[in-house]
């Protein structure tokens, strides 16, 4: 009887012994942090928008021209967010377009785990009426996000985001 203990109790122990030794590493949890809220930006003018961010670090005019070859005019106002360079793209009196160029925010780069946490990132809880226009390893395209965001587009490197564009009026964008 004792000699049936021992052997039950040194099975026991080397069982949890090697359990112990077996340990599982999980990698390490991706979690998408928002870089802003940019439906806050959609359709603003130029005066709420100085009034939100203050004077841009410049501000540019120019011809945008469309895919059907129509012509608007265009001011762009560069900021400086959260150590990420902004384009707020402005025509007739309102922002139709951000570019967030995160590839430039060296040591503060975007990872995401799938590809639809670009949506996150970006601040923005989509629509049930989505559509994936684009997803796969190097650019991201979504449409009818949000009564605010009508599409965003990004640009990949691996899992790491290095590129935005939110277009928030498809309109003179096409």
């Amino acid at each position: 009887m004792k000699r049936r203990f021992i052997i039950l109790f040194s099975f026991l122990f080397m069982l949890t012994l090697l359990t112990g030794c077996n340990k599982v590493e999980i990698g390490p949890e991706i979690k998408v942090k928002s870089i802003m809220d940019v439906a806050q930006y959609s359709g603003i003018s130029p005066d709420e928008l100085i009034e939100k961010l203050g004077q841009p670090l410049r501000k540019d005019e120019w011809v945008y021209y469309n895919s059907k070859g129509e012509k608007h005019l265009a001011t762009s106002y560069n900021y400086e967010v959260e150590s990420y360079p902004l384009e707020l793209i402005i025509i007739e009196n309102a922002v139709v377009k951000m570019n967030i160029l995160t590839l430039e925010n060296e040591g503060n780069e975007f990872f995401i785990d799938s590809n639809k946490d670009v949506i996150a990132l970006a601040g923005v809880i989509p629509s049930d009426h989505m559509i994936t226009m684009i997803e796969n390893s190097v650019m991201l395209r979504y449409s009818s996000i949000s009564d605010a965001v009508s599409e965003i587009w990004a640009t990949l490197e691996g899992k790491q985001v290095r590129f935005i564009r939110v277009t928030y009026n498809s309109t003179y964008i096409n």
